[in-house]
Formats: structure tokens, C-alpha cells, sequence
């Protein structure tokens, strides 16, 4: 064998969960359904939450004890996005939040909760 007879295979793009089109979708709902009609309802919560057709459940900002504080001191709070904690069906989604304000604020702020919190 020479080199020239060497076929080199391109390596597949990895797929792209968060991008895809109505026909994927449609495709995964009908595996899902049928793997839950067979009683594979692992393997169906697993591919719900692998290719985002179930929602994570979302923690409640309102639950918070630092939003609270936030909300009693006036400190505006700007939410920035979502991490996920936990996987499939234990999956939820946690704020993430940035706090700004002027030092002396956050001072009192911070004095607040050493003295207050337990």
C-alpha cells in the first residue's frame, strides 16, 4: 500500500443541540414517545433533556435569602443568566445574578449580615 491509497476520513461534526431544526425536533418527539410506549422511560427523559425538549426546572428568585436582602437594602440585582446544577430529571436551572452599588452600601450591607444571619 502507498501512500497515495490512503483514505483519510474527515471527522464528523459534533451536533449541535441548542441549534436544531423543526425536522430534529419532530424526529427526537416520536423516539421519546415511542421509547415511553415500551417502557423505556429512562432512555426517554435522558433524550428530552439531552436535546432540550423538557425545560429544567428553574429556581425561584423570590426563595432566595440574598435576593430578600438585596430587596431590603434597594440593591438592584441584574440577572445575567442560568447555570444548571444536577442532570435530567434532577436538573435545575440557578440564576446568576450581579449586584452593584457604592462601597459604603455594600459595607452596610455586609455588616447587616455578619451581625443578622445565621
Amino acid at each position: 500500500m502507498e501512500l497515495k491509497d490512503v483514505v483519510v476520513k474527515k471527522s464528523k461534526e459534533p451536533f449541535d443541540y441548542g441549534d436544531m431544526k423543526k425536522e430534529h425536533k419532530e424526529a427526537i418527539i416520536e423516539a421519546i414517545a415511542l421509547l415511553n410506549s415500551t417502557g423505556q422511560q429512562v432512555s426517554a427523559t435522558l433524550l428530552e433533556h439531552k436535546f432540550k425538549i423538557k425545560d429544567n426546572k428553574k429556581y425561584d428568585l423570590n426563595e432566595s435569602v440574598f435576593v430578600y436582602l438585596c430587596k431590603k437594602f434597594k440593591m438592584p440585582i441584574s440577572f445575567q443568566g442560568y447555570v444548571t446544577k444536577g442532570v435530567n430529571e434532577n436538573a435545575v436551572d440557578y440564576p446568576i445574578v450581579l449586584i452593584q452599588d457604592e462601597i459604603s452600601k455594600l459595607d452596610e450591607f455586609i455588616t447587616f449580615i455578619r451581625k443578622n444571619v445565621k
